[in-house]
């Protein structure tokens, strides 16, 4: 979802405690990220050296900021602000200035909930913890029919907003009558993948809010460290390791940026860390190109996809799969790819695994909601082909395949 941008003078760095190799990056992210490393320093400084893009490069920033990898603060040292309501969603002017009896903060609320029907689970649709009881689960139901039901427009001009309304209140109704329901909220529980609900991620904000004053003291505690550690360092026979470890991931870097050069760079990236194990900073930034090394092996080998199905026995084929999944565990594309090519080995269980993580990590994709059916209606897993076909009808009303699909899932239940 877009994000406000992030003023230039602002101040950037890597968050404290944060592992690096634990994190799941893109190709760009890790790059971003490898350049804020071992450095504080300004955004506009960072955009000068971060090779792409601004509005990009902003984007990208926001994201890791959100995720709690780097710390972005204003001149002066406060957090950035954000809009907690909206996510920092940012609003087309034309659906602002379409006419209904509506104040722009309906208007905009309502176009939040509806651009984000296809990423919330039944739980967030509703505001619930996934934990709520069922009183809870009839309050939450009150609470969204009150803002949305039909009714609580009576007698105003919606315009283009009645669609979305009802959509909206559709998709709550829904939400209700499943969760509502014992059985069928456990067996949603047992197919759909649920993640944190916004109510949730309210919580983890709140308590992260409660830390910053802990957080600031272990800022000025590691930079302190720092210092201390930089003048053991020059009085160190060691300094010269660190000095050659520091030019090994200086050219990892540079060499992360060519094109087929990631196993050089993963190779120096080692090095680095070899030379120097105790340093924190240059073992975070090889981390980092390490990680991206991975990606870019898991991304030639869905690029050979074809020819390994052709060529391998099943087993064989498995072990690439598995291989892809262990290196780029959070690439829709490579995922996808993975989920053919454990498919054609004969495992269908295990190609819907991967198909239905690669739709959930990319809500827009038509092409891995396609497969989740056609996967899902093979194992015959009707629950999880239902809202696969669902959402391909949503995408597109005026297909008379998927409408064929969803009738055919609801044929089986």
């Amino acid at each position: 979802m877009p994000t406000k941008p992030i003023r230039d003078d602002a101040t950037v760095e890597l968050a404290p405690g944060t592992d690096l190799t634990g994190l799941e990056l893109s190709q760009r992210e890790g790059f971003l990220l490898s350049r804020v490393v071992g450095r504080k320093q300004t955004v506009g400084d960072l955009l000068k050296v971060a090779g792409m893009l601004a509005d990009d490069a902003r984007t990208i920033l926001a994201r890791l900021a959100l995720r709690g990898v780097v710390t972005v603060k204003a001149p002066g040292g406060g957090p950035i602000a954000e809009d907690d309501e909206f996510d920092g969603m940012v609003f087309s002017p034309a659906d602002l200035g379409a006419p209904a009896d509506l104040t722009i903060e309906q208007k905009k609320r309502i176009l939040y909930v509806e651009a984000n029907l296809s990423r919330w689970n039944h739980y967030g649709l509703l505001g619930l913890k996934r934990t709520a009881d069922a009183r809870e689960i009839k309050k939450g139901y009150f609470r969204a029919s009150k803002e949305f039901h039909p009714d609580a427009f009576f007698r105003k001009e919606l315009g283009p907003y009645k669609a979305r309304v009802d959509r909206i209140f559709r998709a709550m109704k829904a939400a209700y009558d499943v969760l509502n329901d014992e059985k069928r909220r456990q067996e949603y529980d047992d197919t759909v993948e649920v993640g944190l609900t916004p109510a949730e991620e309210r919580e983890l904000r709140e308590l992260a809010q409660k830390a910053e004053e802990k957080k600031e003291q272990a800022q000025k505690d590691e930079r302190l460290q720092a210092r201390l550690k930089d003048r053991r360092l020059k009085r160190n026979p060691m300094f010269d390791r660190i000095h050659k470890a520091r030019a090994f991931i200086t050219q990892a870097e540079t060499a992360l940026r060519g094109q087929k050069q990631a196993a050089q760079a993963a190779r120096l990236a080692r090095l680095a860390k070899d030379y120097a194990p105790q340093d924190g900073g240059i073992k975070a930034r090889a981390d980092v190109v390490i990680a991206q090394a991975n990606l870019e092996r898991a991304r030639a080998l869905a690029g050979r996809a074809e020819a390994i199905i052709a060529t391998y026995e099943n087993d064989r084929i498995l072990e690439f799969v598995d291989e892809m999944e262990q290196l780029a565990p959070r690439d829709p594309a490579v995922l996808l790819k993975a989920a053919k090519m454990a498919n054609s080995a004969k495992n269908p269980q295990r190609a819907l695994k991967l198909a239905t993580t690669a739709a959930s990590l990319d809500q827009a994709s038509q092409k891995a909601r396609e497969m989740v059916y056609l996967l899902a209606a093979g194992v015959g897993s009707w629950h999880t082909a239902l809202k696969a076909a669902e959402w391909l009808r949503d995408k597109d009303p005026k297909s008379g395949e998927f409408k064929n699909m969803v009738k055919e899932a609801k044929r089986n239940l």
